[in-house]
């Protein structure tokens, strides 16, 4: 195969790469302008059905969580003190000792 020939097999091959574009990016052509199908070829109805059920479903969950959410503990947290070094919680000698 000469040099010329595998330039114009390249050619040819983009040049087709270039036409198929269009189909591959889900666009189609409509009286010569191209558009692009923002549904993915999906009927709107199903649209529907899957937010309507996402919604649907994740407010059962929601309110499910909410209704049996049983606290960890009983009455206020405990308060703690001021904050104190490493070294007298745990009755240790100082780490920086001259």
């Amino acid at each position: 195969m000469t040099q010329k020939q595998s330039t114009d097999a390249a050619v040819a091959a983009s040049a087709a790469a270039v036409a198929t574009m269009p189909y591959a990016a889900g666009a189609f052509v409509y009286d010569g302008k191209e558009y692009f199908d923002i549904t993915f070829g999906i009927s709107p109805l199903y649209w529907f059905l899957c937010t309507f059920s996402l919604l649907y479903f994740g407010a059962v969950l929601k309110n499910a969580l909410i209704k049996y959410n049983v606290p960890n503990s009983v009455g206020p947290p405990p308060k703690a003190s001021g904050f104190q070094g490493k070294e007298l919680e745990n009755s240790e000698a100082a780490y920086r000792v001259k």
